[in-house]
């Protein structure tokens, strides 16, 4: 065998090992939110990749970091430790209202990276609340999905989402202030994600 023969067999190895690396990659948590299909029960929406943490106090800032180098399936408390952000458990915030339920960061997996979100033509607040709807590209049955959630009042909280009816893979949370935000998620108990996927007979 000649030398350029030899060459064309080493390259043409090379580049099939490329290949299989490129293919081995760990998924984008990038395409899991889609940012330019999302509406808003009043006024308009618009989800923007880039987060302006200008005029926001330090544990929001820290939060924003955090997620900005978060990888899909890191736990929210992994994120969080990375970037020196001390929050072990998170209130989760139901009908606007913290009702005293707490949950623990471990248990909390990043879905989406983080996005500004914007409502213009309305004023979210807790007496009237302008429901975001979201379009989430990978949600299955066997997540529960919670929007993490910037506020200048209770700091990062959860909301609590709600699936729209003909839609397997929209959910929407009410929000009473526009803010940085990303998609978590809790991994269902066997027996819940079953009847989720099953509904009952008589």
């Amino acid at each position: 065998m000649n030398m350029k023969k030899i060459l064309s067999v080493v390259l043409a190895g090379a580049m099939v090992i490329g290949m299989n690396s490129f293919a081995m990659a760990a998924p984008s948590i990038t395409a899991a939110l889609d940012t330019n299909n999302v509406k808003a029960s009043e006024g308009e929406v618009t989800i923007t990749k880039e987060v302006d943490t200008t005029n926001l106090p330090e544990e929001g800032k820290k939060g924003v970091e955090a997620l900005v180098k978060a990888e899909k399936g890191a736990t929210l408390l992994e994120a969080f430790k990375a970037a020196e952000l001390d929050l072990s458990t998170i209130t989760i915030q139901s009908d606007l209202e913290a009702d005293g339920k707490e949950i623990k960061t471990e248990d909390l997996k990043i879905l989406s990276p983080v996005a500004d979100l914007v409502i213009t033509g309305a004023t979210p607040t807790k007496e009237n609340p302008v429901d975001v709807t979201f379009t989430v590209n990978n949600a299955t049955d066997d997540v529960e999905i919670y929007v993490l959630h910037y506020c200048e009042e209770h700091s990062w909280e959860l909301l609590e989402t709600e699936k729209e009816e003909n839609a397997d893979n929209q959910v929407k949370a009410p929000f009473h202030s526009a803010s940085p935000v990303a998609l978590v998620y809790t991994e269902k108990a066997a027996d819940a994600a079953d009847a989720a996927k099953s509904p009952a007979t008589e």
